[in-house]
């Protein structure tokens, strides 16, 4: 929006420039209120007034920077502007008396002493997205229908900019919009889970991980992980957990972890990339499951068994 009025403006200051305007084309919005209905065939869409400059010598104290205009919308098929917007072709039109350029009517030609209209059609991405014209109390030549077009152009990469920015800003939004609820979904959850970024930095934990750790400042995950993990388990850790995200593959290991209070049990650490639609990693998401009781339970058994093969080794002697 700044961009387009500071190119009206700057057009506005040229000598004999009365009137320079950035019209855009949009959905229809007030069809029912508006002052040109009866002439508009296609009720669809039409040029809005996106931005105005220029002063009057008939009116003074008229304000022509204002948009708000009961006249702010031409219909694609009344007015220069409007056959400008429809077929893309730009109009330097001299000697306009009888003539009805847009909005403005004959009357105002006259009080203004306009003898001259320039206009461009805006093109972005290979569409017409709307019109810059100008109006003069001198006579615009082809020269200055050239330069105007420059102006056209950069009206035209000002508006795919602002259009580019405002898709990554709201793709962005929807990402965190989407983030935010998978935090809420995985905090509710009772086993521990986290999620990383693509290059490997932490995003966020949930409630059961925050509380088995209690970690007071958020830790690069491979510091988080020499930090908690049993001093015997850590090297083997890291070397197929490092492994496993080079290769891009999902992880799994298991390995004893230190909760907040020194004690140390058994989880079972799992890890898995999420991919985005070209396939790159968005980020990974993990999974720790306390397999301590379980653990135990085998170990026991292991050594019962033991146990039970050395008494069937005293029997078989026997």
């Amino acid at each position: 929006e700044e961009v387009l009025h500071s190119i009206v403006r700057g057009l506005a200051e040229q000598p004999d420039v009365a009137l320079a305007r950035v019209w855009l084309l949009k959905p229809s919005d007030i069809c029912p209120h508006c002052q040109m209905r009866s002439v508009c065939e296609d009720q669809t869409r039409c040029l809005h007034l996106a931005a105005s400059a220029g002063s009057s010598i008939s009116e003074p104290v008229e304000d022509w920077n204002s948009l708000d205009h009961p006249d702010n919308r031409i219909p694609l098929s009344n007015a220069l502007e409007g056959r400008i917007a429809s077929t893309g072709e730009e109009v330097l039109q001299r000697g306009l008396h009888g003539l009805t350029p847009g909005i403005l009517r004959t009357s105002w030609l006259e009080k203004e002493k306009i003898l001259s209209f320039a206009g461009h059609p805006l093109v972005s991405g290979g569409e017409i997205v709307g019109v810059l014209a100008v109006f003069s109390r001198g006579l615009l030549t082809e020269h200055d229908s050239a330069w105007l077009q420059i102006f056209a152009q950069l009206v035209a990469v000002a508006i795919t900019n602002a259009r580019a920015f405002d898709e990554r800003q709201q793709a962005a939004e929807i990402a965190e919009r989407h983030a935010d609820e998978l935090r809420q979904v995985i905090d509710v959850a009772p086993m521990q889970m986290f999620v990383w970024e693509a290059d490997g930095s932490a995003s966020f934990g949930n409630r059961a991980a925050k509380e088995y750790f209690r970690v007071e400042k958020q830790l690069n995950p491979l510091k988080f992980l020499e930090l908690v993990t049993h001093p015997d388990d850590i090297q083997a850790f890291k070397i197929r957990l490092l492994e496993a995200r080079n290769n891009e593959k999902p992880f799994d290991h298991e390995a004893r972890m230190r909760r907040y209070d020194g004690e140390y049990r058994w989880f079972r650490y799992q890890s898995y990339p999420l991919r985005h639609s070209d396939g790159t990693i968005a980020r990974w998401c993990g999974i720790r499951t306390d397999i301590h009781d379980q653990k135990m339970a085998e170990e026991r058994a292991a050594q019962e068994t033991i146990v039970l093969r050395e008494e069937i080794d005293k029997a078989s002697m026997f």
